[in-house]
């Protein structure tokens, strides 16, 4: 029993490494965004609406793919996933003009969306117990992912131009692939969870629809926590470049800094098991919505506070807030129900941010990068933190048997 727990864990690591593939197919376009807009003659406008394609791919193809992944023979999803990705990735080195590059892009997305949740089906599925384990797991190889192409990416364009590094990554995931079809087994990949191994002693038992109370206040709070990422992303970057005088370089090296911060999924995780999704989340969006008062209101002089500040960004969101957030989900549905809530989840986190990201130009035309920045981050997040404190107070208790 013990050699098939550590073949299971072994199998789940390389379906992870599927994972940190995608992300860096998802992230290597940003890289290269600029130079892509320069050799095809495109507006920044269809460059930005060409990146945010895959967000829109993958949050619009994880619900449908939540329930697809019910029917359907897991393994094959997550290598078919892994592959529709790669090959997008390779084909958007080819794209002449914005219509292919934004068909390219979407198509990432939603390979993207296949795999994801396909995997996560198997971890929680396989290892009902280690249930926060699975998501840390997957969120951290996605965040390797992130962090590995947004710095090879450049290393690799400096000797060449950005097709290569595009087609170079897609192909990685087709030995990927076989590895997977020739070493993941079907007794992980198909595997069957109970219905409930948890007791709630004074609490509600688990929702048998994605549409609950709980399901639907987690939900808001993802929205939220989607939309203060977005404004990270535009609002903060754009101000430390253009109001405190960085270069675009270190814009990516903050990008970077905050994906460094997903990499503490597994701190995430633990304190979710501890203290249980409602004080976990009071507190990380509490701390996320105090930092962001500081970076656009205090005045900083040296660089490595900036980074210090995306790190610790990356930590309270996507290393703590988004696993137990998705944690807390999958633990308010019955066994059923818990392939489409994850979907249901995806699409709340990565949907809003294709139109949050317009919702963050107009704020920052209306009041400048700072103004909209303090207010869609703090204001996001602090609201969050008081849906939160909604959430139920008491632990999870595990059944010992």
């Amino acid at each position: 029993m013990k050699d098939k727990h550590s073949t299971a864990f072994w199998m789940f690591a390389l379906l992870g490494l599927s994972c940190l593939l995608v992300s860096m197919d998802r992230r290597i376009f940003w890289v290269f965004a600029s130079s892509i807009r320069h050799d095809l003659g495109l507006k920044q406008q269809q460059v930005q609406m060409a990146s945010e394609a895959i967000q829109f791919g993958l949050g619009a193809a994880s619900l449908g793919a939540g329930y697809l992944v019910r029917v359907v023979n897991r393994k094959g999803l997550a290598i078919a996933g892994l592959l529709i990705a790669s090959l997008a990735t390779v084909w958007t080195a080819y794209a002449q003009d914005f219509q292919g590059m934004f068909a390219t892009r979407l198509v990432v997305g939603a390979g993207s969306a296949l795999n994801l949740l396909a995997i996560l089906t198997m971890g929680i599925h396989y290892f009902p117990r280690q249930r926060s384990n699975v998501i840390a797991t997957v969120f951290f190889f996605m965040g390797a992912g992130a962090l590995i192409a947004v710095n090879l990416g450049p290393i690799i364009g400096g000797a060449t131009d950005w097709h290569e590094p595009l087609i170079a990554f897609g192909l990685a995931g087709l030995p990927m692939a076989i590895a997977i079809f020739a070493f993941a087994k079907p007794w992980l990949t198909e595997a069957t969870a109970p219905q409930r191994l948890d007791i709630y002693p004074a609490q509600q038992p688990p929702a048998s629809s994605i549409v609950s109370r709980r399901v639907m206040l987690l939900l808001a709070m993802t929205v939220l926590l989607s939309l203060c990422i977005s404004s990270f992303r535009d609002n903060y970057l754009y101000h430390i470049r253009e109001e405190s005088g960085f270069t675009w370089q270190f814009g990516q090296l903050a990008v970077s800094a905050y994906a460094f911060g997903n990499l503490f999924a597994f701190y995430g995780a633990s304190v979710f098991r501890r203290y249980g999704a409602r004080r976990v989340l009071i507190t990380s969006f509490a701390l996320t919505g105090t930092l962001s008062l500081l970076i656009f209101t205090i005045k900083w002089e040296y660089a490595f506070a900036h980074v210090m500040f995306s790190i610790l960004l990356g930590v309270f969101l996507g290393g703590i807030a988004t696993v137990s957030l998705l944690s807390a989900m999958i633990d308010s549905v019955v066994a059923a129900q818990r392939a489409p809530v994850m979907g249901l989840f995806f699409a709340s986190l990565i949907t809003p941010n294709f139109f949050s990201n317009s919702l963050c130009q107009v704020a920052e035309a209306a009041m400048g990068y700072a103004a909209a920045g303090l207010l869609l981050m703090s204001g996001s997040v602090f609201l969050a933190a008081v849906l939160a404190t909604r959430l139920p107070a008491l632990h999870r208790t595990p059944l010992r048997i």
